[in-house]
């Protein structure tokens, strides 16, 4: 029963995260780095205080079933993503709660069992004191690569709740690149611009396949622990990143590898390092999420007898990841801030897969299909 809890969370991941991207990279531009989990994890924990419209619309956008199906997929969720073996996989949630203000019950019961969310009082109107107690935690459970993630700005003595996911990552390659074989070459911007990257390369048997559908190249490239793979999708065309990006937001995620077979590749692969930081109110509310953001009494079940109707004022993720030779860092955090009303086959050619031009990619946990983090390279200007 337990798979049955899983796999639908799983697909209301993947199936969010590509609609969730469509809306960040209207915002973003350039280079991106989100983590669909660590949004997807928050909002389905913020799901479990809420009633009425706001509940039916996150259980729509996050294609999340009632409530105890949700709390028990992601108390397996928790488990399993946790207990991932060499590598550092760590998923972590904190509920931080205005002094004086007492967390529901069942909803506080239900963010430590299946959330793994202790809650922490603390004085929002002392902003500056309480954004440096939310980000000392966010750095903590980052591994100090996420930093002020909270604006003390954003904290007043209105503010009732954040709550806070924090995901970090760090996995060497199953089998390294020779440093030795980096090299400087170029990396097409455009079908006209380039510049000089570092240009990692190794000829290996590797998971790979050709997506007509997508007019794109997939290729998974697994980490020591081969449950996590980071899948890089790239277009057939120098400038296909934007068409690419279109046929992704309705396309089933679970089906990006499994036709994939392990052949023998020529791959090349720029070492880079993205953070990117998303304002994800318009985001969310282009999804579906709007009503969370306006005054109502459909976040009541968060506090006990709160007597002031509760809103979400900001949804903030900052996200990190750093690949090269020797394999992959990757941290990334979101705080969801309340506030009340003022108030195999025969052995085929070797292929070739040089991602020379913006291509996207996938941090994976395979058994899960889970998707971690998802990124877009598209420039090296940084």
């Amino acid at each position: 029963m337990g798979s049955e809890y899983m796999k639908t969370i799983a697909k209301g991941n993947n199936d969010m995260s590509m609609k969730l991207y469509e809306e960040v990279v209207k915002q973003v531009k350039g280079n991106v780095i989100y983590s669909p989990i660590s949004v997807h994890t928050i909002l389905s924990l913020l799901h479990q205080g809420s009633t009425g419209k706001i509940a039916n619309d996150m259980q729509r956008v996050l294609g999340i079933p009632e409530k105890s199906f949700s709390a028990a997929g992601f108390q397996e969720l928790m488990t399993s993503l946790n207990g991932v073996q060499n590598i550092t996989l760590e998923m972590a949630n904190k509920v931080f709660v205005m002094e004086g203000c007492k967390l529901n019950p069942t909803f506080k019961e239900v963010a430590l069992k299946s959330f793994n969310a202790g809650a922490d009082e603390v004085n929002f109107a002392e902003n500056q004191k309480a954004a440096s107690t939310i980000n000392g935690w966010v750095e903590e459970k980052t591994k100090d690569k996420i930093k002020n993630l909270i604006d003390p700005n954003a904290l007043n003595s209105l503010t009732r709740m954040v709550l806070v996911n924090a995901i970090y990552f760090k996995g060497d390659w199953a089998k390294k690149f020779n440093k030795n074989n980096t090299t400087k070459q170029k990396f097409y911007t455009s079908t006209t611009d380039s510049v000089e990257v570092d240009m990692m390369h190794m000829k290996d048997k590797f998971f790979y396949g050709e997506k007509a559908d997508l007019d794109a190249k997939v290729l998974s490239i697994p980490y020591l622990n081969q449950d996590v793979s980071l899948v890089v999708v790239l277009p057939n065309d120098v400038d296909g990143i934007e068409e690419l990006e279109k046929k992704l937001i309705n396309y089933d995620m679970s089906n990006l590898t499994k036709d994939n077979y392990k052949m023998e590749v020529e791959l090349s692969l720029p070492k880079f390092k993205i953070e990117t930081t998303i304002d994800l109110n318009q985001p969310l509310k282009n999804i579906g999420l709007d009503k969370m953001f306006a005054v109502s009494e459909d976040l009541s079940g968060l506090l006990s007898n709160p007597n002031e109707p509760l809103y979400v004022s900001k949804v903030i993720q900052k996200a990190f990841i750093e690949v090269n030779e020797e394999g992959a860092e990757a941290a990334a955090a979101t705080a969801v801030i309340m506030c009340c009303r003022a108030m195999p086959m025969q052995q085929p050619p070797t292929r070739v897969f040089k991602a020379d031009h913006p291509f996207l990619c996938i941090l994976e946990h395979c058994p899960t299909n889970q998707s971690l983090f998802m990124g877009k390279i598209t420039n090296f200007n940084h």
